[in-house]
């Protein structure tokens, strides 16, 4: 088990479940954002989700902000260094990937990661997922797989034997309503039954109220929050540390 899945699956020794927060660096500036990561290592997050700024190439799951935030942090001439260097000390992290790695970079984009990433999440459904997988774990990197509520029994089945965390998207796309609680208990119980491993909910998590809801259901090991947190990066420190904090103070189990 990796460093990811490990610091998920301690939390509930603290009462709570996980929290996960997605930043980039350089929105809404590279000051504020340095200063936002900061504040999520203050108030005790579980783990940092981020990503290398580009300014084209997501999927159509990716919301206008998310597309924002990228577009306006490449601009500023962002890169993968830069970034992999900041969250090495931000750890654990994960490293959204939105771009599609072909074939003859999957080695060498692993191994660039290595010594920086503790998670990846492929943006994009991909067909060379057994190859991703195995470079990740020979670079002891956790190779994080993307689940929705809107698949069957069996397609999630065939991707949670491949992975190690699940991201399970609770709604449509990303800062969308979520599903109701009924809906997202008996997709995370399918999960866990077909594999025994840690399940963190996304996608339209806004509300201390949405983190509690998800923290009442025993087959949720945590939340990431992006499209909302991003929104609340626009709005001073303070405001971002104090709607932060509310969210985490949700957590508790």
């Amino acid at each position: 088990m990796t460093r990811l899945s490990e610091a998920v699956l301690a939390e509930p020794d603290k009462g709570r479940i996980a929290f996960l927060s997605y930043s980039i660096l350089g929105f809404p500036n590279l000051e504020l954002s340095k200063h936002h990561v900061e504040t999520l290592h203050e108030l005790g997050v579980t783990g940092y989700e981020t990503a290398v700024p580009v300014s084209h190439g997501w999927s159509s799951d990716t919301n206008a902000t998310i597309i924002g935030a990228l577009v306006e942090a490449s601009r500023s001439g962002i890169g993968e260094s830069q970034v992999l260097r900041h969250f090495s000390n931000f750890r654990p992290n994960l490293y959204v990937l939105y771009k599609p790695v072909a074939r003859p970079s999957v080695s060498s984009t692993f191994r660039r990661l290595r010594s920086f990433a503790d998670g990846v999440l492929p943006e994009w459904d991909p067909s060379n997922h057994a190859m991703l997988n195995s470079e990740a774990s020979r670079n002891h990197i956790e190779l994080v797989n993307f689940v929705s509520c809107t698949m069957d029994r069996a397609e999630i089945r065939k991707r949670v034997r491949q992975c190690g965390l699940v991201y399970l998207a609770i709604a449509h796309a990303t800062g969308m309503k979520i599903y109701h609680k009924r809906t997202i208990q008996r997709v995370a119980a399918e999960i866990k039954q077909s594999a025994d491993i840690p399940v963190c909910c996304a996608f339209g998590i806004r509300k201390p109220s949405d983190v509690a809801m998800l923290a009442s259901i025993p087959q949720c090991d945590g939340v990431i929050v992006g499209t909302a947190a991003l929104q609340a990066m626009t709005k001073g420190r303070e405001h971002f540390r104090g709607y932060i904090s509310e969210l985490i103070e949700a957590t508790a189990r």
